[in-house]
């Protein structure tokens, strides 16, 4: 297990969304990561796999299928998402130059298993053009 810094952490400043971000009344909010002694890098699940999060339930209500994934960190909050969402049947779209790794070795490794997973990458400017 990695031990990462206290980050995120429910009702703290690090938790709160940035003060810029506009949500809609259609906005939901999911959250992750509620077990003290279970991490929880992919959106969908802890990584125990025994908690889920209602993400997925979330995107089939809606008839979503097709995730563009984002953010920190590639190597782990970003990539366990994006294998998780391939393994429900989501089509999953890394936007490759809108995340960061924490290390070069573990991006090595994720990239191979996001690529065996069918997980596609693509950079901001060809994910733009494709939805116009």
């Amino acid at each position: 297990q990695m031990m990462w810094p206290v980050h995120c952490v429910q009702g703290s400043k690090g938790a709160e969304f940035h003060q810029k971000l506009q949500l809609d009344e259609r906005a939901k909010v999911v959250r992750k990561g509620t077990h003290q002694h279970v991490d929880s890098y992919s959106a969908f699940f802890d990584n125990d796999h025994k908690t889920k999060t209602d993400l997925h339930d979330i995107l089939r209500q809606n008839k979503i299928t097709h995730l563009y994934l984002a953010g920190l960190a590639y190597d782990y909050c970003v990539g366990f998402s994006a294998l998780d969402a391939a393994s429900l049947g989501y089509k999953a779209i890394v936007v490759s130059d809108a995340t960061r790794s924490v290390s070069k070795d573990s991006a090595v490794g994720m990239k191979k298993r996001l690529t065996e997973a069918g997980v596609q990458q693509e950079k901001t400017e060809e994910v733009l053009k494709r939805l116009k």
